[in-house]
């Protein structure tokens, strides 16, 4: 099969086999493989993939880097270790004016971003969204006014 350009559907085969073929060589390696997402041009496209070496602990378990740091810095923010993975709900608005709730899960938190310092997932779809620490307090039930924040703003 020859492609003399790249389209939506193309594309979307040729990343679904080489994520087959860089998995299988990750798991050689004892690598986990990170999909990113991927803009393409008519003629070219970039590569979405990113391998990581696993780090395991003195036991044997793997290590979750984001929830390492989490644990680290939590308590600048008024959160506690356990808010790690925590989900909330959040109401939002949809294009057509009406409000729907969505439910999200605390992925870290970054500290180099003052007024939206929390990250966290859609639970449904898995995108990444940015929170102000005020917002998420409120959506996990804790009080707004016991936040210490340190870093600044996220109020």
């Amino acid at each position: 099969m020859t492609i003399t350009k790249l389209d939506s559907a193309t594309v979307g085969r040729i990343i679904e086999d080489l994520a087959e073929a860089i998995e299988a060589v990750a798991d050689r390696y004892g690598l986990t493989l990170e999909q990113g997402r991927c803009s393409y041009h008519r003629t070219d496209m970039p590569v979405p993939f990113r391998l990581h070496v696993i780090e395991v602990d003195a036991e044997g378990e793997a290590v979750d880097k984001a929830k390492r740091k989490f644990d680290e810095v939590c308590h600048l923010y008024g959160l506690r270790p356990d808010h790690y993975g925590a989900e909330f709900g959040m109401m939002r608005a949809m294009r057509n004016g009406r409000l729907s709730m969505a439910r999200y899960r605390v992925t870290g938190i970054n500290t180099r971003r003052h007024k939206f310092p929390v990250s966290a997932c859609n639970v449904d779809t898995g995108k990444g969204y940015k929170f102000t620490l005020a917002k998420v307090r409120r959506a996990l039930g804790l009080d707004i006014g016991e936040a210490i924040d340190v870093i600044g703003g996220g109020r």
